[in-house]
């Protein structure tokens, strides 16, 4: 039998259009009793909110608020302060959650761990998979360096672990994830792996992602240096943050189809011959 283990999905939302509906459609068929979905919405004038309130808005696992907010931070903040189950799941409200992947995550939180990750996405609107991430090593260190391939919509977290390292900072407004992570970290979390791709992250034209390159790598930069506890963490944290400014300027190209297309023909080729290794 399936576990039951509640959950809190924190969605912050402005404007969001048409994908808030697609975010809760992804976890409408997976939730069960005291699930609670949290949409705390900056002030929308798009529809997107009056959208959701006119089709869900009698459900016992829907709230909304739709009031002004200093950004996605300080949303998520409202919004982890309403939460009152154990274990909370950020969903950005352009993202999803895969079909049967919270089974999944409720039989891993049977154990009450801090943290249940799995893998996640980047996709596009017409649905194509641009690439699958692995969580790598969730550590202090790991995300001064190259960072984890962590996505926040693939985890559940404690409830209470989080408000006690400070919730959501507010003064980021693009890498609060990293962030989060980062004080998470700290505090050497228990965490569970599931195999399933848990969330995932849709890429469009109106992404934070696509448009802000310059205010991203300044805040990963701060964040990396923040948590550095010596001159060579330092050193390697600047670095990492320059790999993260060519992945970035790189990203139309990486999410090309034909790009991927091409990519995931050589990853082939290199897997039939026994002794090549994987560029």
């Amino acid at each position: 039998m399936t576990a039951t283990v509640p959950l809190s999905f924190l969605v912050p939302s402005y404007n969001a259009g048409p994908y808030l509906a697609l975010t809760i459609e992804s976890i409408e068929d997976q939730l069960v009793d005291g699930d609670e979905v949290i949409i705390q919405d900056g002030g929308s004038n798009d529809g997107s909110v009056d959208a959701v309130v006119a089709r869900w808005g009698d459900q016992p696992w829907f709230q909304s608020v739709s009031e002004r907010d200093k950004g996605q931070a300080d949303a998520l903040q409202k919004a982890l302060d309403k939460a009152t189950n154990d274990y909370i799941v950020w969903l950005n409200a352009d993202d999803i959650i895969y079909p049967g992947a919270l089974d999944s995550v409720r039989t891993a939180l049977v154990d009450k761990p801090d943290l249940v990750a799995g893998r996640s996405t980047i996709f596009k609107n017409d649905g194509r998979v641009v690439r699958t991430y692995t969580p790598g090593e969730f550590s202090r260190k790991a995300f001064i360096g190259l960072g984890s391939n962590m996505f926040t919509g693939s985890f559940a977290y404690r409830t209470s672990l989080v408000r006690e390292v400070g919730g959501f900072n507010a003064d980021y407004q693009y890498c609060m994830d990293m962030d989060l992570f980062a004080r998470l970290a700290e505090t050497e979390p228990s965490i569970v792996y599931i195999p399933e791709v848990f969330g995932g992250l849709r890429w469009h034209d109106d992404s934070k992602g696509a448009n802000t390159t310059w205010p991203i790598i300044r805040e990963a930069t701060e964040i990396r240096l923040a948590h550095s506890r010596s001159l060579r963490e330092r050193f390697i944290a600047v670095r990492a943050s320059t790999l993260y400014l060519i992945g970035i300027l790189t990203q139309p190209i990486r999410h090309a189809k034909l790009y991927s297309t091409v990519r995931n023909k050589l990853r082939r080729s290199t897997r039939s011959q026994p002794h090549a290794t994987t560029p």
